[in-house]
């Protein structure tokens, strides 16, 4: 459940930021300058860093460095690297993420349209995202894996499935807009009076 959860979320925001590429007429400087700054340097860094879990040389990483570096040098975004998450999809983490994007307090942000969905008022959204996420380690790493009710369970399922539609729509909205604001039109040069046809 943890690892859909997080792996909706990388998704979601690939998905929606394609919106702000420069294939979509969007450069990444007439970003805001957090998500400008998030997109250079995460794409660096995953370039030097090299893939997650896998042991390579520097040799191996150049050609990312290179590609990672033309996608600055054109001005332009990768919404993969927009997607990195520093650790368990816990409320802090999504928050900080979100945050790195410029949407600032996400759950705040979201919770009215998560209440309206949900039909019922509930505590802090960000705390809910934790409870689930330590029920993952619960199971994986204690052996109180039976103290968690199919109930607990169930609800949670459905309350991720909320907060993911929640969250889908909200994030859509915010890069049509964040792409309304941003994108660059080419305007073709006025014809001189002398040179219109008739």
């Amino acid at each position: 459940m943890v690892g859909a959860w997080e792996h909706f979320l990388r998704e979601m925001v690939e998905e929606h930021f394609q919106q702000l590429t420069l294939a979509r007429g969007v450069q990444r400087s007439r970003l805001p300058m957090k998500l400008q700054t998030t997109a250079v340097w995460n794409s660096l860094k995953i370039a030097l860093d090299g893939p997650p879990f896998i042991q390579t040389t520097r040799q191996v990483r150049i050609p990312a460095v290179v590609q990672a570096s033309q996608l600055t040098v054109n001005d332009d975004v990768d919404p993969s690297a927009l997607s990195v998450m520093r650790s368990n999809p816990k409320g802090r983490v999504v928050r900080e993420m979100f945050a790195d994007l410029g949407i600032s307090d996400i759950w705040a942000v979201i919770q009215p349209a998560f209440t309206t969905k949900w039909r019922s008022p509930i505590g802090s959204l960000s705390d809910q995202i934790d409870a689930i996420v330590d029920y993952r380690h619960i199971a994986a790493h204690t052996p109180r894996v039976l103290a968690i009710a199919r109930r607990d369970l169930t609800n949670s399922v459905q309350l991720l499935n909320t907060v993911g539609d929640v969250l889908d729509e909200y994030v859509d909205r915010y890069c049509q807009a964040t792409a309304a604001a941003c994108v660059v039109t080419t305007t073709t040069p006025a014809t001189p009076v002398g040179l219109q046809r008739t």
